[in-house]
């Protein structure tokens, strides 16, 4: 009898508790933790070791670097190929420039050429036309003399002409007209004496030609 009168005693302050809302509830037993199982290699094979995070890091780095080193070389290349380039274009522009300067100096020695010959030409022709004029201005030069004289006065005559021979240079005059005859060294001399029933003649003549047109003239041979 007393075990049941302790039964309903805790009964009846279980109840008030749970009205009263102090009832605790018991701990919750926490379940063992769960262990992964390892598959176990089969006989004969060993198994695989798991690599270690610092070696992934590693592998990561060692990625990243070779990826800059080809980024470099990459670069570098391209870096030589535009210098390259740059060289080849300033050589051309090297070459160019030189042609250039080369037609402009064969311009330059052809104008200077085709300059002198047009000068000489007409130095030439300036000379020409000048000893033309002479040759024209001489030829109207003309001095004829007739006369009878006694013989010394003919003598006389004679050796005013000898005397200018021997200078060189032999002049002559008749009223305001006045001729003057330059010597070379080289004179054609031709004498002719005839007789003819009472009528003589001694006939002398004295040739050469001027000085510049012998010198001309050689230079023609």
């Amino acid at each position: 009898m007393a075990t049941t009168k302790k039964t309903t005693t805790a009964s009846k302050t279980t109840k008030t508790a749970a009205k009263k809302g102090t009832a605790k509830k018991a701990p919750a037993k926490k379940a063992p933790a769960k262990t992964k199982a390892k598959a176990k290699a089969p006989a004969g094979v060993e198994p695989k070791k798991e690599e270690p995070v610092v070696a992934k890091t590693e592998e990561k780095v060692n990625g990243d670097d070779k990826a800059a080193k080809k980024a470099a070389k990459e670069a570098k290349k391209a870096a030589e190929k535009a210098a390259k380039d740059a060289e080849k274009a300033a050589e051309k522009e090297k070459k160019a420039a030189e042609k250039a300067a080369k037609v402009a100096d064969k311009a330059a020695e052809k104008a200077l050429k085709d300059a002198e010959k047009a000068a000489e030409k007409a130095a030439k022709e300036a000379k020409k036309a000048a000893k033309d004029a002479r040759k024209h201005e001489k030829a109207k030069k003309k001095i004829a003399f007739d006369s009878v004289m006694l013989r010394q006065e003919a003598v006389a005559y004679l050796e005013a002409i000898v005397d200018g021979l021997k200078k060189g240079e032999v002049s002559f005059t008749q009223g305001d007209q006045e001729l003057t005859l330059a010597l070379p060294e080289t004179l054609a001399v031709e004498v002719k004496a005839t007789q003819k029933g009472d009528k003589n003649k001694v006939h002398i003549e004295l040739s050469w030609r001027e000085l510049e047109d012998a010198s001309s003239d050689t230079k023609k041979d």
